[in-house]
């Protein structure tokens, strides 16, 4: 499996940061964002801030998604997510124009139809996702 971040070159995005705040600055820090872990996280998993694996049917998520995990992070190490931006898996086998969302523990092409819904990314290549977190939605 391979891992490539690559800088965001677009402009305009809007990222919810799960921190309360409206991110607009697409050359803050927030784009990759720490974490301590509370679950044992694999890398490409989703994270919330409280260092857990997302779970879109857990509804006090809901608010706390900060991206994607880069690495695997055994509980009680520090990790980092990347909250924004353009990320590489060579083993995703998406569709470009896919909308991935969190469904469940897992990204999804299919939105959950319980709890809360998140649109993650859109898909820009086989491999790779560009993350445009949009605010969550409940069910």
């Amino acid at each position: 499996m391979s891992l490539r971040v690559f800088n965001n070159i677009g402009v305009g995005y809007n990222v919810y940061d799960q921190f309360g705040a409206l991110l607009q600055d697409p050359s803050t820090s927030i784009k990759n964002i720490p974490f301590v872990a509370n679950d044992n996280i694999s890398a490409f998993q989703v994270v919330t801030s409280n260092g857990k694996i997302a779970n879109s049917s857990n509804v006090a998520h809901k608010n706390k998604i900060i991206g994607i995990s880069l690495t695997d992070v055994l509980i009680g190490f520090s990790g980092t997510a990347i909250g924004f931006g353009i990320i590489q898996n060579s083993a995703w086998t998406w569709t470009i124009g896919d909308k991935i969302f969190l469904n469940g523990t897992s990204l999804s092409i299919t939105a959950p139809a319980t709890g809360f819904s998140l649109l993650i990314a859109t898909a820009i290549a086989i491999d790779t996702l560009d993350i445009i977190m949009q605010p969550s939605i409940l069910l």
